[in-house]
């Protein structure tokens, strides 16, 4: 149901809600690189 009440807002807030989409992909890259960074100091 909330999903459904935001896909009714304006499109103000899609703008802000493909923004965060992009910000949580960009953390879990970063995390990603983070992590192969870590495996090769193993290495």
């Amino acid at each position: 149901m909330y999903f459904y009440k935001n896909a009714l807002t304006t499109r103000g807030n899609r703008s802000i809600m493909k923004n965060n989409l992009k910000n949580s992909v960009k953390e879990k890259r970063h995390e990603g690189f983070k992590n192969e960074l870590k495996c090769i100091l193993l290495l």
